[in-house]
């Protein structure tokens, strides 16, 4: 005890003469902050019990004054959040309480969308009617997202919900039958069709006209595959609008088991396949070292959590991050591909986000992500760094679930560090960034985007995991409809690694900037940070939801 206390003595004398040197203080709010989390910053209390499965919580809720259809500055409603979770309980719920079953979130998504993953949600939703033919934003349905998840069952009862009448038209005679335990007979199922534009539900077109069996294709889903062919009729032979077919999706992805249950059912190997063919079969050797890059991942002397995260990171990811891979060198589409087959079932649409990425991948740099050099000063940015080093907490850091050492920050603290013009400058920013999906949607309806400040924190990282630092973040998207990231140190100058990669471009860019220079983008951008190997690297970084129905999110 004693050696504790005059440990937090030692701390509070090192904190009064780094006060006597000038050191600006948030206020008492933003040092009671410490317990942080993005989705505190924008969910209800009912949005809380539901991502804690606390029936009884929401309930109460829901019998008081709470709105069931209350949603988030990103339009989550409640449902939305318990279908992703696949909580059946809560989702009956909310549905007896007058959920709207047809609530779009900013991506478009419905809660159909959104539980595609979970047979026995799916289920419920179309019990009360949920429309399987209600397209997201990026252009999929219920269906294309249940194929994402492979989630045979869930496919089953989208496709047998919509069936006007029975046909047995596509079925092949002498097919196996899937062997996923949730399939029923062959002699009990014939394939449903109910039209969508002309189209059958089963080959309906989705995001750049890909189809629910391309999807399962994209993701090596074999069984997923094999109902939609062989119960459901599903056209083997159709082509996207860049006249891509499911092998070809399949090929490119290195999905060989994929390949062969294609290649079994009649589709067409051209020769741009066989070339990928070949490409997947030599990138099975990289696969192998991946042992030898874990080994070298405990030479790097980080703490035993982050040498264990490190050993179970993805290939790809791994060499850029840990590493230091030339970006340049590594396939982006394969990047984005491992990132989003890694996702965890959960609260993130994953096929939102692999579409979003994909989208932001062919856009050039001035509408991925805007660069406004000298946004705060040099002054400003050292008293940002006095202030997370004096008043910054150990923290899990939401992405790689791992010790970090930030700060949480209301507008009255930053505005009160960095002053009222460098605030109005900031929150101006995501307003400027020139974003093509969201003039698009403002344009059609009259409106212009804008975006409210949800949060914001500031966060200190270094190689010193045994201290609970950050020496990395790992790829991922950020929740928020824009963020604001600015450098509190110099790339260059100041600290040796810690680059932000960003996925745009068509290839992965280092994003290298000076102090005070901040980066503007949309969850769309794929981004991570490599290794610190020296020095001690600060960033701000300022979440942004939309504040109006204009801001919405359209990635086709």
């Amino acid at each position: 005890m004693a050696r504790e206390a005059s440990s937090c003595q030692r701390s509070r004398c090192r904190a009064d003469a780094r006060l006597r040197r000038g050191a600006t203080l948030p206020s008492t709010v933003a040092r009671q902050a410490f317990s942080w989390r993005p989705s505190q910053w924008t969910d209800s209390p009912l949005h809380t019990a539901v991502h804690e499965g606390d029936s009884p919580g929401v309930a109460a809720l829901l019998r008081g004054s709470v709105s069931v259809n209350l949603a988030t500055m990103d339009d989550e409603t409640a449902l939305h959040l318990a279908a992703a979770m696949g909580n059946p309980e809560l989702v009956q719920l909310l549905c007896e309480s007058r959920g709207d079953i047809e609530a779009a979130d900013q991506y478009g998504n419905r809660p159909l969308h959104r539980g595609a993953a979970h047979a026995e949600v799916i289920r419920l939703l179309l019990a009360r009617g949920a429309r399987t033919d209600a397209a997201n934003r990026d252009g999929d349905y219920p269906l294309h997202s249940a194929a994402w998840f492979g989630n045979v069952r869930a496919m089953r009862l989208l496709v047998e919900s919509c069936a006007h009448a029975p046909s047995d038209a596509g079925l092949p005679s002498n097919a196996d039958s899937p062997s996923d335990a949730d399939s029923p007979s062959k002699g009990d199922l014939l394939a449903c069709v109910r039209f969508v534009a002309g189209t059958p539900l089963v080959d309906v077109e989705g995001h750049q006209g890909s189809t629910p069996l391309a999807v399962a294709a994209l993701r090596g889903h074999v069984q997923a595959a094999r109902y939609l062919i062989e119960r459901a009729g599903a056209n083997v032979h159709a082509l996207d609008r860049v006249g891509r077919s499911a092998l070809h999706v399949a090929a490119d992805a290195g999905r060989s088991e994929l390949v062969q249950c294609l290649l079994f059912h009649r589709a067409e190997p051209t020769s741009e396949v066989i070339e990928l063919l070949h490409r997947a079969t030599a990138s099975e050797v990289e696969r192998v070292d991946a042992m030898v890059e874990g080994q070298a991942a405990a030479a790097l002397g980080l703490s035993v959590a982050w040498t264990v995260h490190l050993v179970r990171m993805l290939p790809l990811t791994r060499r850029l991050l840990a590493f230091g891979d030339d970006p340049s060198a590594v396939d982006a589409s394969r990047l984005i591909l491992e990132q989003a087959t890694a996702q965890r079932l959960g609260c993130i649409d994953t096929l939102t986000k692999y579409r979003g990425a994909r989208w932001a991948l062919e856009l050039p740099e001035k509408n991925a992500a805007l660069r406004v050099p000298c946004a705060l000063s040099p002054e400003q940015c050292a008293a940002l760094r006095q202030a997370v080093d004096l008043w910054g907490r150990k923290s899990e850091d939401s992405v790689d679930r791992l010790p970090n050492h930030d700060l949480g920050l209301s507008v009255a603290d930053l505005q009160r560090i960095i002053g009222a013009e460098a605030m109005a400058l900031l929150l101006s920013l995501p307003h400027r960034f020139p974003r093509p999906d969201l003039n698009a949607v403002a344009s059609a309806q009259n409106g212009t985007p804008t975006f409210a400040l949800a949060g914001a924190f500031a966060r200190r990282y270094s190689i010193q995991t045994h201290q609970h630092e950050q020496p990395l973040t790992s790829f991922h998207f950020d929740s928020a409809a824009m963020t604001v990231n600015v450098a509190l140190t110099s790339d260059t100058r100041d600290i040796e690694g810690g680059r932000l990669l960003g996925v745009y471009g068509g290839a992965v860019q280092p994003i290298l900037r000076a102090e005070g220079e901040a980066t503007v983008h949309s969850s769309s951008l794929m981004h991570g940070v490599t290794l610190v190997r020296r020095g001690t690297r600060y960033s701000l970084i300022m979440f942004f939801g939309s504040a109006s129905p204009s801001a919405k999110v359209c990635h086709s």
